[in-house]
């Protein structure tokens, strides 16, 4: 038998059980009813209430998974802006880090947000987004944010994103502008 704090060994003496969880699944009914279903269920059946392992939920998975999707269903508004809030908001933490905090295009210092962008210095962003599965955008974002701001990007507004793209170099670079016949 284990040694418990002085507590925990107060259990053990009134309830004669060889450890906490004993005592703890002694007291644990093993069966539970779904208050939607009205099925009683085993109490594996149920999520358990996250922070206490003892307890669980009051309604069953099954319920749980039905309720869920009525609810996204009837709200697909409040998710849509909830998910856009959230992918600005990443985006906005993601240009402002590999801006150094300026917040603008590194090459010709524009400023508004919408127009800005992340950029591979190097190139080979099509091939590391084909890599990760990924079309850009939130989902890059998100895989950006929980790698800790990897190095090798900077931001570029589109305008010399794309320029860098065709012409491998931006216009904003080049000292002499030469109009084309």
């Amino acid at each position: 038998k284990r040694e418990f704090s002085r507590y925990h060994s107060s259990i053990r003496k009134t309830e004669n059980f060889c450890s906490l969880r004993c005592y703890w699944n002694g007291k644990i009914k093993d069966e539970r009813k779904c208050y939607v279903c009205k099925k009683v269920k085993n109490r594996f059946s149920f999520y358990p209430i996250y922070g206490d392992g003892r307890r669980v939920r009051s309604i069953c998975k099954p319920c749980h998974y039905q309720q869920s999707l009525k609810w996204h269903r009837e709200n697909k508004d409040k998710i849509k802006v909830s998910d856009r809030k959230q992918a600005n908001k990443t985006r906005v933490e993601l240009l402002n880090h590999y801006s150094n905090g300026k917040m603008e295009c590194a090459c010709c210092k524009e400023k508004t947000i919408e127009f800005l962008c992340l950029d591979h210095i190097n190139g080979g962003g099509h091939k590391e987004r084909q890599n990760l599965k990924s079309k850009g955008g939130k989902s890059y974002y998100n895989w950006l944010k929980k790698q800790g701001f990897p190095k090798g990007l900077q931001v570029l507004c589109h305008n010399c994103n794309m320029a860098k793209a065709f012409y491998k170099i931006c216009p904003h670079e080049l000292k002499d502008i030469k109009v084309r016949d």
